[in-house]
């Protein structure tokens, strides 16, 4: 839930109260001085060890920002992090975390070796010289060290909010801000302020004795339960989008495809389709997709039917389809389609 520091009080999905950082200032930070410059576009690169990089662009176009007025105060800085930080880990969240920390970026300063990039923006810095490209490799950082000190700062700021609460004696205030305790593990004064652990039930059984996922059992779970499949989505939709963006980066850089291919049942629920330039969608009877699933999966016919019914209708996907491919016959007039639109391309 995003913070609000106009004084104005909003309900805490931690604490049932109000977010402390909404109408109070933490030890001085407003008056925290930094300078503020940003740049217009990042772009998304992976080093050598498959990692996430940001580079920013410094070149005609696209020179840096130093804004006069529009830029955070400290106070200001540290609540636009913290938002940050929970709409990253927000469970409605279907935005890929790379691309929130580059909007961030873009629209509030650069994060890193700032005093340093700062002092070669300087009077005599040219953007058609070498000193862009150096500007460029100086500010690029890793996206998974932007992660791991964000989280570091939104815990910190969770545990100043969680001691103030306990220090006026407003047990409300500090009411499960551990976050059952993955916050402040270690911090026994807290453990009072935790919500029970709720455990799974047994006839929950989807995984075996060394904690892996068996997905047939998944499956009979989730694909009766439309509250349960929505739950399972939001936990891994975002990860996969990340992932997907992660490869299609790697093909890129790499420059070894022809093209990238997404075999995606759930495309349009995961929002996949802005990354693509054309969508194929492979239809066939629904009789006849529910036999091929209980031959693939060895799954009854009722599971079957009941994975099918929680997928959009084919009406939504044609609708979003460049190319509509019939499954519903014989393997060889699935191929004779395929040769003719590739006849196309």
């Amino acid at each position: 839930m995003p913070l609000n520091w106009n004084d104005e009080t909003i309900p805490s999905e931690a604490d049932k109260t109000t977010d402390i950082l909404g109408f109070k200032e933490i030890g001085g930070i407003g008056q925290l001085i930094y300078h503020p410059f940003r740049f217009k576009k990042y772009e998304l690169d992976i080093d050598k060890s498959d990692d996430y990089c940001a580079t920013p662009f410094c070149r005609p176009g696209y020179e840096p920002i130093f804004p006069k007025e529009d830029f955070l105060s400290g106070q200001g800085l540290l609540t636009s992090l913290c938002n940050l930080a929970m709409q990253i880990n927000s469970f409605d969240n279907k935005i890929p975390y790379t691309q929130l920390i580059m909007k961030w970026c873009t629209n509030n300063m650069h994060p890193y070796n700032i005093d340093f990039i700062y002092s070669e923006l300087n009077e005599s810095f040219d953007i058609n010289s070498f000193d862009a490209e150096m500007v460029e490799k100086d500010g690029t950082f890793e996206i998974n060290n932007f992660l791991d000190d964000l989280g570091k700062l939104y815990n910190a700021v969770m545990f100043y909010v969680a001691l103030e609460g306990i220090c006026i004696a407003d047990d409300e205030a500090a009411y499960d801000l551990s976050k059952e305790g993955k916050y402040f593990e270690g911090y026994s004064f807290f453990d009072k302020y935790k919500h029970p652990i709720v455990a799974i039930p047994d006839d929950l059984d989807y995984g075996d004795a060394k904690g892996n996922i068996i997905r047939r059992r998944l499956g009979e779970i989730v694909f009766h339960d439309a509250e349960k499949l929505a739950f399972l989505n939001q936990c891994t939709h975002k990860y996969i989008c990340a992932e997907v963006d992660r490869q299609i980066a790697k093909a890129e850089k790499e420059n070894t495809a022809r093209a990238v291919i997404l075999d995606a049942p759930l495309l349009l629920e995961a929002g996949l389709e802005s990354r693509c330039d054309t969508v194929w969608v492979v239809y066939a009877d629904p009789e006849v997709r529910a036999k091929r699933v209980m031959a693939r999966d060895g799954v009854s016919y009722d599971l079957a039917k009941a994975r099918i019914a929680n997928q959009k209708s084919w009406e939504e996907y044609k609708e979003s389809a460049s190319v509509v491919i019939d499954n519903s016959k014989e393997l060889a007039y699935l191929q004779g389609q395929l040769d003719e639109i590739l006849k196309t391309i």
